[in-house]
C-alpha cells in the first residue's frame, strides 16, 4: 500500500512537471502578426521582349516599346506602389491592401492558390494575352452587344510559403496585338507566374514585354 503511494505521488509529480515544461516551452514560442508586409522586392528575369514567336534583343526597340508604361517595370528600383501587405483573415481567406478583397486559397505543400471572392469585369477576352499568366479563372461572357461583349471573371493569385514569411511572384507586362480591324494594348502587373509557352504563340503582330520579380512578404515578431 505504501508503495502504491509512492509511485502514484511519483507520477503526479512528473504529470506536473511535464505540464510546466510544456506551458513554459509554449511562452517561448514566437508569436507573429496575421499580416504580412513586404520587405524585399527581388528581380528573378530581366525585361525582355518577343513578337512572333521569337526574343528581340535590341534594348533601343525594347525601351522605346515599354516607355508609356514605364512605371510597370523596374520594381526593384522604383516599385509602383509603396506599400503592399496582405493578412490572413481565417482558416482559407486572406485580405490583400493592393488589390482586390477578399480571397480564398487552396494550399498544397506551401504552394498558395489565391482566388478573388469578389468577380471583377474585363473588356476582351485575349487568348494570348491569358496566357501569359499561369493561373487563371474562366472568364464568363455578359452584356454582350454589337460592338463589345464584357467578361466576368475571378482574380488569381499564387503564392509559396507560409503565414510567417511568403514569397508572391509578379509579372510585369506589356501586350499589343492588330488585326485587319482592331488594335487591343494592355499593360500592368499581376501577383501571377509567367506562363512561357505563350512566347511560341505570338504571330508577328503580337509583341509582348515581360519583367519578373518576387515580393518578400514577412510578418512582423510581437514583442
Amino acid at each position: 500500500m505504501k508503495l502504491n503511494l509512492i509511485y502514484a505521488f511519483t507520477g503526479a509529480v512528473m504529470c506536473m512537471l511535464f505540464m510546466a515544461c510544456q506551458k513554459e516551452n509554449e511562452e517561448k514560442q514566437p508569436k507573429y502578426t496575421d499580416e504580412l508586409y513586404r520587405t524585399a522586392i527581388i528581380k528573378t528575369a530581366g525585361l525582355k521582349m518577343y513578337t512572333n514567336g521569337s526574343e528581340i534583343k535590341d534594348t533601343v526597340i525594347i525601351n522605346r516599346y515599354v516607355k508609356s508604361g514605364l512605371k510597370y517595370f523596374n520594381f526593384d528600383v522604383t516599385p509602383y506602389e509603396t506599400d503592399c501587405r496582405m493578412k490572413f483573415v481565417g482558416t482559407d481567406s486572406v485580405a490583400f491592401v493592393l488589390g482586390y478583397n477578399p480571397y480564398t486559397f487552396d494550399l498544397n505543400n506551401g504552394k498558395y492558390i489565391f482566388t478573388s471572392k469578389l468577380t471583377i469585369n474585363k473588356p476582351f477576352n485575349n487568348p494570348l494575352l491569358l496566357n501569359v499568366f499561369r493561373y487563371q479563372a474562366p472568364y464568363v461572357p455578359y452584356n454582350i452587344s454589337s460592338s463589345q461583349v464584357v467578361y466576368k471573371t475571378q482574380d488569381m493569385r499564387v503564392g509559396y510559403g507560409n503565414r510567417i514569411e511568403m514569397l508572391l511572384p509578379v509579372v510585369c507586362y506589356k501586350f499589343t496585338s492588330r488585326t485587319s480591324n482592331s488594335f487591343l494594348t494592355a499593360q500592368g502587373f499581376a501577383l501571377n507566374e509567367f506562363d512561357n509557352s505563350v512566347i511560341a504563340k505570338l504571330g508577328p503582330s503580337d509583341t509582348l514585354a515581360v519583367q519578373l520579380f518576387n515580393y518578400d512578404m514577412k510578418a512582423k515578431l510581437i514583442e
